[in-house]
């Protein structure tokens, strides 16, 4: 309102309409539109009139209005697609207004310079399209147009869009577009890539039917090298269940297909237990990791003897079935041979080192004591920090030596001296030999050192020793000559002289091929060229020598190399003893075995008559056999009778119904009551087996509460093993369950079974396992007690046997136990077995079928 005054006052008049707001009555703001009229008295404004209008209504629908052209233009500038504005004007005229701002992005140029112009001049490439006369008759006349693809190009533009055009209002146009040059790229492509997946497809038909008949000829031959592989194989089911082995394994360990096949590894374990949890162990990484592992192993072959093996394993499919491959290699003489080289290295005075890949893999304590480096510094040495141990003016010939070595230029043993500069310092000689070797499956140098640092000591001692040697030579009654490397003679001691009848000085005109009556065939003059010459092996022959006279004498000869003192070969050694006696016994031995060969086939028809006798009388055994098992039944049946009055009148006594017991008398009776309870049982056992071997045993097989004779047995066992603390556990009987067969040979069973674990369990628990099957029952006695030696397996179900251990010796018992509980088991048309470890404990396995054809069975 002060703005209004003050116009008036000074431009006289109101400039314009002026509009504000102001609260009514009611409270509610309202919009006025004013207009002063000054009112003048003597030319002077004495008063204002003021006339005013309630605008609130207009003002709101204006701010709706921009509101919504302002909701409108966000929408446009926000939305991905590109919009472009125009106005058809009276002269007919198509005038662009404006775009969006995904326009200018989409087109790559500011669309605001067309403003104003016509769509030709905006879009000269638009001229050679219908769009400009289509634009017009929808600003005309209302609808929606779509172009599908226009392709665009000038200067600035470029590409191909896809345009909607549609009325806004009259006369008003919005041509709405998007860029589709990468989807018409995209399209082409994904034509192309369907042509070129139709090829590629046809391609791997053609491949997976190759693949296909490939992989049935793969199976066919990995079946045949299965067959035929030297190497023992078997193949596991994944739930580890073993299904086939080849002959190889059979061959190597002893076991057949029977042993072993439809049982898993844990009811046929031929492994020690270390390495059955390599052999779990391993199988998890296996599956886990799906690829091939290998690992050592022990395992008992089916005579018991203990083997180490290399196990290979690995995942292969065969007839669409994944399976478990298990290559099994014996190394036990690999090994055997690693310990006893380790053995011989570690206790050698020669020092011994192995070089393996230019490293140093194996070095021995004598090394050590050489060169005065420790074992743990010279480990993983280069072979030219070795060498740097070397005397600089010998590096450079043992460097030569032990490339030729690799290459395969220096044969076996190439001794040469060598000087060495120790760890303090001092200079040492050496005598190094050095061999190519295969070390864990590779090649390797395995070189020997042997100290020769006190050599002038030595030749003083050499020197000495000849002149002993000398004695030794000419006093040896054995023959001994000395020839050079082309077997001319150049010595002989005495004994060789007077063998022959020769004198040194006939022989040393002589070669030694001159004095063997025989010449030396092809094979002995190898031996002589590759085995003492260049490896220095001796070597042994026997041949006949002709004396002076011309006679032949038999002789054998032994023969070695000769080392001079550069350690070069410079002849033979020859050693021959006269065996003209061992001859002649050899001839009387085979005059005697003739003899013995005649005699042999005498005895043999001799006892061939015999055994036909026997025969005759093996039927009379049987008949005596038969009634030895009746004697025998009735006889522990009359056994019984006496021990039933001594058991019972001894515990009328215990409990002092005749008086009071002083503590001996309680002592002895005690004594008396275990012995004959014992003695009890032993009869009783003597009675059940002789009773079902000759026929007496019949089974009153029925239905019976399984849950109630459990109860029974643990009722009649809970002493037992309550006064050893242990656990007693049944496992897998959580309702009434009921079976069929004899309940009280059931329960001798089971009673047999379970004192005996408790017997041989010291601490820990017993469990009773109850499994039932449509066809069978399962029931499996745990323990962890002493458990069972892999030797004794074959003892366990023999009558009167029990295991040599001190623990069993300490314990009551007949033997007989297990041997009857076999019998009631089969009885019943069961099978029973077990698996054991030593120190671990025991299990034994019952299955019992269902049904029986015979409900009463007879022995």
């Amino acid at each position: 309102m002060l703005k209004i005054i003050s116009s008036i006052k000074k431009n006289g008049i109101q400039l314009g309409f002026s509009d504000y707001k102001i609260r009514n009555k009611d409270g509610n703001v309202i919009f006025l539109e004013t207009y002063g009229i000054p009112l003048k008295k003597n030319n002077e404004i004495y008063a204002i009139l003021s006339i005013a209008k309630d605008i609130t209504f207009l003002k709101n629908i204006n701010s709706k209005i921009q509101e919504s052209e302002n909701k409108l233009n966000k929408i446009y500038n926000s939305i991905p697609l590109s919009f472009h504005f125009y106005s058809l004007k009276t002269d007919g005229k198509l005038i662009f207004n404006g775009s969006n701002s995904a326009a200018n992005k989409i087109l790559k140029v500011d669309c605001s310079k067309f403003i104003g112009k016509t769509i030709e001049e905006a879009f000269p490439p638009l001229m050679k399209t219908d769009i400009p006369q289509k634009y017009k008759e929808i600003a005309k006349n209302g609808g929606t147009w779509k172009w599908d693809q226009i392709d665009y190009d000038d200067k600035t533009i470029k590409g191909a869009y896809e345009v909607i055009a549609f009325q806004t209002s009259p006369n008003e146009l919005v041509a709405s577009f998007r860029d589709i040059t990468q989807h018409l790229k995209n399209k082409k492509k994904i034509q192309d890539s369907e042509e070129k997946l139709l090829e590629l497809n046809k391609k791997l038909e053609e491949t997976i039917s190759r693949r296909t008949r490939e992989l049935d000829d793969s199976e066919k031959l990995y079946k045949s090298l299965f067959d035929d592989s030297p190497i023992a194989i078997i193949l596991m089911e994944m739930n580890l269940q073993f299904l086939i082995s080849n002959a190889a394994f059979n061959k190597t360990f002893g076991y057949s297909e029977d042993d072993l096949i439809g049982k898993n590894i844990e009811e046929f374990c031929f492994c020690t237990p270390p390495s059955l949890d390599k052999f779990f162990k391993s199988i998890q990484l296996l599956k886990e990791k799906q690829l091939p592992l290998s690992f050592e192993a022990e395992i008992y072959k089916k005579d018991n003897t203990l083997a180490y093996i290399l196990v290979r394993m690995n995942i292969i499919n065969l007839d669409n079935l994944k399976l478990i491959e298990l290559m099994l290699q014996d190394i036990t003489e690999l090994k055997e041979s690693e310990e006893n080289f380790k053995i011989i290295t570690e206790q050698s005075f020669m020092g011994t080192l192995i070089i393996q890949n230019g490293k140093i893999k194996y070095v021995n304590k004598a090394v050590s004591d050489i060169n005065e480096y420790s074992i743990k510094e010279m480990l993983n040495w280069s072979k030219y920090k070795f060498f740097q141990t070397i005397h600089p003016e010998d590096q450079a010939i043992a460097m030569d030596r032990f490339e030729k070595k690799i290459k395969g230029g220096l044969k076996g043993y190439d001794p040469f001296l060598y000087r060495l500069i120790s760890k303090s310092g001092n200079i040492k000689w050496a005598n190094i030999y050095s061999k190519t070797i295969q070390y864990q499956g590779k090649k390797a140098i395995l070189t020997t050192l042997i100290d020769y640092t006190d050599k002038h000591f030595a030749e003083e001692e050499l020197q000495k020793s000849e002149e002993k040697y000398r004695r030794l030579f000419e006093s040896s009654k054995d023959g001994i000559a000395m020839t050079d490397l082309e077997g001319n003679i150049l010595d002989a001691n005495k004994a060789f002289l007077d063998m022959l009848d020769y004198s040194i000085d006939d022989l040393k005109n002589l070669n030694f091929n001159q004095i063997i009556s025989q010449d030396i065939n092809i094979l002995e003059k190898s031996i002589l060229k590759n085995e003492i010459l260049i490896k220095n092996y001796f070597q042994e022959f026997e041949k006949n020598l002709t004396k002076k006279n011309g006679d032949t004498l038999p002789v054998n000869i032994k023969i070695w190399i000769k080392i001079d003192i550069q350690n070069n070969a410079s002849g033979f050694w020859t050693i021959i003893r006269d065996i003209t006696q061992r001859k002649i016994e050899e001839n009387l031995r085979e005059e005697f075995r003739q003899r013995l060969e005649e005699e042999v086939n005498k005895r043999t028809k001799e006892l061939q008559e015999s055994i036909e006798k026997q025969n005759l009388y093996q039927a009379e055994i049987i008949k005596a056999s038969k009634f030895k098992s009746q004697f025998l039944a009735t006889m522990s049946h009359e056994l019984r009778t006496p021990l039933n009055a001594i058991i019972g009148f001894t515990e009328l006594l215990l409990e002092k119904a005749f008086g009071p017991l002083n503590k001996e008398q309680n002592e002895y009776l005690l004594d008396i009551k275990t012995s004959a309870e014992h003695q009890y049982d032993m009869i009783s056992n003597i009675l059940n087996i002789t009773q079902l071997e000759s026929g007496q045993v019949i089974l009153n097989k029925h239905f019976f509460s399984l849950n109630t004779i459990l109860d029974q047995i643990n009722s009649t066992i809970k002493p037992m093993y309550t006064k050893k603390k242990l656990l007693f556990l049944i496992e897998g009987l959580d309702e009434e369950k009921e079976m069929y067969a004899d309940p009280i040979r059931f329960k001798e069973i089971f009673l047999n079974l379970l004192t005996n674990a408790i017997k041989f369990t010291i601490d820990g628990q017993i469990k009773l396992v109850i499994k039932e099957y449509f066809d069978k029952w399962i029931f499996k006695v745990r323990d962890t007690g002493i458990g069972i030696a892999h030797k004794d397996f074959n003892l366990i179900f023999k009558d009167f046997v029990r295991i040599d251990s001190t623990y069993v010796r300490s314990t009551s018992g007949t033997g007989l136990g297990l041997s009857l509980t076999k019998r009631l088991v089969e009885l019943h048309n069961g099978t029973i077995t077990f698996s054991s470890f030593l120190g671990v404990g025991s299990t034994f396995t019952i299955n019992l079928p269902k049904k029986s054809e015979d409900l009463d069975v007879i022995i």
